[in-house]
């Protein structure tokens, strides 16, 4: 080295060896959970380049079922904590509905169900079935209009229904089975 700064930003003319240090910092990041709307939202994470973001505890909501922590707003592409970070980056919650099913036998409730939104479901184990009849299958009309299943349900033999809403579903007699 011919020369160097000094503290003072003065040049000082003068050949030495000089062992430089570099001093540096890793860049923090921003991790942030948007909760959909639903539930009180994580505290966000402060994390340095390179580490992972730490799951945090599963959010709930009255009326709802948390899925997951996304990376997209449409909740289609789901988040890996095990991801490096490597800039700020929001998380988005994924919710479905919990819907209640009821279940009716000769206008009496047999049972209730509960699941999420889009759940197929098969109706409970009904005994002893109202004057000996077959249950031919399950309708949501209470006129018995029938709906679901197509012959006898015999001993577990049931009908897969999927639900999209909170229902009621009515019994089908053999007897008055179209």
């Amino acid at each position: 080295v011919s020369g160097y700064t000094d503290a003072n930003a003065k040049w000082i003319n003068e050949s030495a060896s000089l062992t430089l240090y570099a001093q540096y910092s890793a860049k923090n990041f921003k991790v942030t959970f948007n909760i959909n709307g639903h539930g009180t939202a994580p505290e966000p994470q402060t994390i340095e380049y390179g580490n992972t973001a730490t799951q945090p505890e599963k959010p709930t909501a009255d009326g709802y079922s948390f899925v997951g922590w996304y990376k997209d707003v449409t909740c289609t592409e789901k988040y890996v904590f095990s991801t490096p970070i490597t800039g700020d980056i929001t998380l988005y919650a994924k919710w479905l509905n919990v819907l209640n099913i009821i279940w009716m036998v000769d206008g009496k409730q047999n049972g209730s169900t509960t699941c999420v939104e889009g759940a197929t479901i098969t109706p409970p184990d009904v005994s002893p079935i109202p004057c000996g009849d077959a249950i031919a299958g399950w309708t949501d009309a209470e006129n018995g209009e029938y709906v679901y299943g197509t012959s006898t349900l015999y001993a577990g033999e049931k009908p897969s229904i999927e639900v999209t809403e909170n229902k009621t579903f009515y019994a089908v007699f053999a007897d008055y089975a179209d």
